[in-house]
């Protein structure tokens, strides 16, 4: 198969895979995108178990003898976990590309670097009252950005909010209990202030989220259109584009 890392058992952490099997396949991606000039947004990781994700890194710690049966969501808070990350962040920033000869940081097909796939925390920080992804993201968006000043730097979250259940627009708004009250760990507008992240990426489940639709939300309206001028107006806010 391919795959970006591995974890090495002499050096008793992951390392990349630079070779036919592994970044090349990234690095082909880009030269054909820089020569149809295409923009690529990059993500370094995913919360869900596809493509291994912060599971992988989970399961090394654990197998490792590095952490003590760790779930996913200590991905954010465990030391080693975290530097790991930084250093594939760190290798694939400064790898060189096979086809075209330069840096991935250096590259134009890159439009942006996202953090991770959906990141989540609902198992440790359901509710935000730790800002456990807050504080990773903070920390990681500006680890990125020493690496590579030039190109953006996105979340990837799906853009929960953490609404206090007897304020406006939950109260009167919005049906969801799960998009709008903070229960999968994750605070929209308190992701998107912070410095180093340049743009916010809602993503859209209209059914897995129960999202009301058609007239039938409270007061006649729509979940759904609720939720994209809710970003629209955090997007003001905070004066970033999403």
């Amino acid at each position: 198969g391919v795959y970006f890392q591995y974890f090495d058992k002499e050096l008793n952490r992951p390392v990349i895979n630079e070779g036919a099997d592994g970044l090349r396949h990234l690095d082909y991606v880009i030269q054909q995108a820089e020569k149809k000039n295409l923009k690529l947004i990059i993500t370094f990781t995913n919360y869900w178990e596809a493509f291994g994700g912060m599971d992988q890194y989970i399961k090394w710690c654990n197998e490792a003898g590095l952490g003590n049966n760790l779930n996913r969501d200590d991905f954010y808070t465990n030391e080693t976990c975290k530097k790991w990350y930084k250093d594939y962040i760190n290798g694939l920033l400064n790898h060189t590309n096979y086809y075209t000869g330069e840096k991935l940081k250096d590259s134009e097909a890159v439009f942006a670097w996202e953090l991770a796939n959906e990141p989540r925390c609902e198992k440790n920080d359901a509710y935000c009252k730790n800002d456990i992804l807050y504080n990773w993201a903070k920390e990681m968006s500006a680890y990125v950005k020493s690496v590579d000043p030039y190109h953006m730097v996105a979340v990837g979250d799906e853009g929960f909010y953490n609404f206090d259940r007897q304020s406006e627009p939950y109260k009167s708004t919005v049906d969801s209990d799960y998009a709008f009250s903070g229960n999968p760990g994750v605070d929209f507008d308190k992701l998107i202030s912070i410095d180093t992240i340049d743009f916010g990426t809602p993503h859209f489940y209209c059914d897995s989220w129960s999202l009301k639709i058609d007239g039938v939300g409270k007061n006649g309206g729509d979940d759904d259109m609720d939720w994209l001028k809710l970003h629209a107006q955090s997007a003001q806010k905070a004066n970033k584009p999403v």
